[in-house]
């Protein structure tokens, strides 16, 4: 009986709505709602409905319900289209924002997700650091090697005297100047990170270099004498 008083009120709707009776329609979503509160498809109609009949707040409120579900099967093409909705009611989320750049980072879809996340980890450094390190961290998952970022969120955790997790970000960075070659930018980078850590001077050592650099480089290694087995390492053998 419940199936066809649901059916009833949905024909009853859609009556409505075709005379352009907004506010009747919506009373009866309402109701069709109250009988079957986990019916996503209506929840999504009363949203419309009420963003069309200018009650932001409570379109606002039907979105974010859609929100909870969709994350919780996990569905984030659904997720998309409801936070875009969100963020066009509520643009002073940044954790929406965040959601919405996490959901276009599942679907592969790193270009959009990058400056949303970026957003989130800026707007909510100061409000909620560890929500915005948990975006920060996103971000840098769709580009490990973006010292520029590393270096932004080290900074930003100096600024909150998070500084032995600063030194963290600040040392990803250094690997991967080193890993590079680039030994002036990794020193530039170490100086900061031994304000924080003065303890850590290997920051300053660079790795071992491969064997084929012996003869790719022979003119800068010919120059470095090399001690033969038989030849004494005591200082008085170089005089």
């Amino acid at each position: 009986m419940a199936d066809l008083d649901r059916n009833e009120l949905e024909q009853r709707a859609l009556r409505e709505l075709s005379r352009d009776q907004l506010d009747r329609a919506t009373q009866t979503y309402i109701e069709i709602l109250r009988m079957e509160p986990r019916d996503r498809r209506i929840r999504q109609k009363l949203a419309e409905l009420y963003l069309k009949g200018g009650r932001r707040r409570d379109a606002e409120r039907q979105y974010r319900q859609l929100y909870k579900a969709y994350r919780h099967d996990g569905n984030h093409r659904a997720l998309v289209a409801v936070l875009l909705k969100v963020q066009q009611l509520a643009p002073e989320d940044f954790e929406m924002r965040g959601r919405l750049g996490e959901s276009y980072r599942n679907l592969g879809r790193a270009s959009e997700a990058k400056p949303l996340l970026e957003d989130a980890w800026r707007s909510l450094m100061r409000q909620d650091i560890e929500m915005a390190l948990g975006f920060a961290d996103m971000r840098l998952g769709l580009d490990p090697s973006d010292i520029p970022f590393l270096t932004e969120i080290a900074e930003g955790l100096v600024s909150l005297n998070m500084n032995l997790r600063a030194f963290g970000y600040y040392e990803k960075g250094i690997r991967l100047y080193r890993d590079r070659g680039q030994v002036e930018e990794m020193g530039r980078l170490a100086v900061r990170a031994l304000e924080l850590k003065p303890d850590e001077p290997d920051l300053f050592v660079p790795q071992p270099r491969p064997a084929s650099l012996w003869t790719t480089q022979r003119p800068l290694f010919s120059t470095c004498s090399r001690p033969s087995p038989t030849t004494p390492t005591t200082p008085s053998s170089w005089t």
